[in-house]
């Protein structure tokens, strides 16, 4: 008994879904009357008047209207054609009328089409007006918090230009990027105010920690730097000691190959000398000094040989 209710149950409302889809369907095809396509377009009359009173654009939509109004007297010559009381006269020139128009198929329901795209224009056009007013408010906020708007302001300019050119879908696009580039440029400034925030506080809580540690990196270059420059003075005087000898080994050689082998030239023998002679009286010049400031003693003045 109880299998049979619920099996009663579900046969009933099968039966109430098969009508309401069937109720459906025939609201869907209607036939639209000449009297419903007549006053849609003075439904459309009304809503371009109200947009021009409101100082749109209405471009689009005039054009929407005079296309809704051709496709009107196209349905007109159709049905004349296909009304058997009109006259062979009414027919043919009807039939001149749609000469190059495949009308057979053709109703009522083309005239509301158009207008309901007026409709829709007019839709999106307030929906612009309230996201322009929007996004504009949220740029003044944000600009009073400090943040930067500079793209948001260009975005938002070229949202309004694509408006008033009645380009509807490019403005909102434009008007997404525009409060996108603003959650952007609010984010960066969140994300600095906090970091001054937290610099600020880190400062304020560690400030003589941070003086200690550079006193201490300045007294570590400070020692680090005699260091270094004893180490360059001393690397300096081991070189140039080290040439010294080479230029007094280098004496000995010229004269031997002079006056006991007799292999150079006076000459040759004569600028060899002097340039050994004048680099280490550069040397012996330079020695002393450096080695006055590695001791940090008093440099002695030393004698050139000519």
């Amino acid at each position: 008994m109880e299998k049979n209710k619920i099996f009663l149950s579900l046969f009933l409302i099968g039966i109430l879904f098969s009508l309401t889809l069937v109720v459906s369907a025939d609201q869907n095809n209607t036939t639209i009357s000449r009297e419903d396509a007549v006053r849609a377009i003075n439904d459309s009359q009304l809503i371009i008047e109200n947009m021009k009173n409101n100082n749109f654009s209405v471009n689009y939509a005039s054009d929407l209207l005079v296309e809704a109004k051709r496709n009107l007297q196209t349905v007109d010559y159709a049905e004349v054609i296909r009304n058997d009381s009109a006259t062979p006269i009414q027919k043919a020139e009807a039939s001149q009328a749609l000469n190059l128009i495949d009308w057979k198929n053709i109703n009522y329901s083309v005239v509301i089409e158009s207008t309901n795209n007026i409709k829709e224009a007019q839709k999106q056009v307030f929906l612009i007006l309230d996201s322009l007013s929007a996004i504009t408010s949220r740029i003044d906020n944000e600009k009073k918090l400090g943040t930067d708007t500079s793209n948001s302001d260009n975005i938002l300019q070229q949202a309004r230009d694509s408006f008033n050119a009645e380009r509807y879908n490019e403005s909102l696009s434009l008007i997404a990027n525009a409060n996108s580039e603003l959650d952007r440029s609010a984010g960066e400034k969140a994300r600095l105010s906090i970091l001054k925030y937290y610099s600020i506080n880190f400062f304020q809580s560690y400030w003589y920690y941070l003086l200690g540690a550079f006193i201490l990196i300045f007294i570590i270059f400070l020692f680090l730097r005699g260091k270094i420059k004893k180490y360059n003075l001393i690397k300096k005087i081991t070189h140039m000691k080290a040439e010294q000898q080479v230029l007094t080994n280098l004496v000995m050689q010229t004269q031997r190959e002079r006056y006991k082998e007799n292999k150079i030239s006076s000459l040759v023998y004569n600028i060899r000398i002097n340039k050994y002679h004048e680099r280490m009286n550069e040397i012996k010049e330079s020695l002393p000094v450096l080695e006055a400031n590695l001791y940090g003693k008093k440099p002695k003045h030393v004698k050139i040989s000519r």
